[in-house]
């Protein structure tokens, strides 16, 4: 298992960055998806090579919102938490309640957690979430808290607060939408990530202070240049 993330927020000598998403990778490396999904070698490959090139503190080894990793992404999650090494998070996604009971949820954690992650990033596709179906994330996260890895809440639009609210009491550690900052986390627009520099400063730069973890607010886009994401890194670094 790769160090937690929490632990790993708290010991990086600055804010860790998650470029989170497989179409990027996958772009990078000119490899097709069905090839990714069949072969751990070259989906190893894929992701450990994406790492380097965009310089992430992070991986996940897949990005599903609409159910509960398979058994692929299970192995392929182990095999990374035992090549990435304790400076590189290994992320476990998660469909939200909105796509997933919570007794798969549950499951969903249990092999995640059992694989390795270091942390655990809950997909939130729904435009308008249901509060209280994320009490039945309770048993889910009370597991994760077992293995000590912490949960991020991530909507993909903005949301009432009180979905973000109800997430946290259902056990995340943290909720956001996009462009939020919960304490330790922050979620990058994904338009920000068109190459402009100076407007992803001053966005981070009107952040509460004390964010440790950026992470995008969805995949990044396949297209995006790698030289868009650089700009973003260097001014959420700076």
């Amino acid at each position: 298992m790769t160090t937690p993330l929490d632990r790993l927020m708290e010991s990086a000598p600055g804010p860790l960055f998650a470029p989170l998403g497989l179409a990027l990778p996958l772009r990078i490396e000119q490899a097709e998806r069905d090839e990714f999904e069949s072969d751990p070698a070259l989906a190893s490959f894929v992701l450990r090579s994406a790492r380097a090139v965009l310089e992430a503190d992070a991986v996940a080894a897949a990005f599903d919102c609409a159910g509960a990793p398979s058994e692929a992404t299970l192995a392929l999650t182990r095999r990374l938490a035992d090549e990435m090494g304790d400076g590189t998070a290994v992320l476990g996604t998660l469909a939200a309640p909105s796509a997933l009971d919570a007794r798969r949820a549950t499951a969903a954690v249990e092999g995640l957690c059992g694989a390795g992650a270091a942390g655990l990033v809950v997909l939130e596709e729904a435009d308008d979430p249901d509060p209280g179906l994320l009490g039945g994330l309770d048993a889910a996260f009370n597991l994760a808290a077992y293995y000590q890895v912490p949960a991020i809440y991530l909507a993909r639009r903005t949301v009432d607060a009180g979905v973000l609210d109800a997430a946290r009491a259902a056990g995340a550690r943290w909720a956001v939408g996009p462009g939020d900052a919960d304490g330790a986390v922050a979620s990058v627009p994904l338009e920000l990530f068109g190459g402009d520099e100076a407007a992803a400063s001053g966005w981070a730069a009107a952040l509460p202070g004390g964010v440790r973890l950026y992470i995008p607010s969805w995949e990044i886009p396949a297209d995006t240049p790698v030289e868009a994401v650089a700009a973003v890194r260097r001014a959420l670094r700076a």
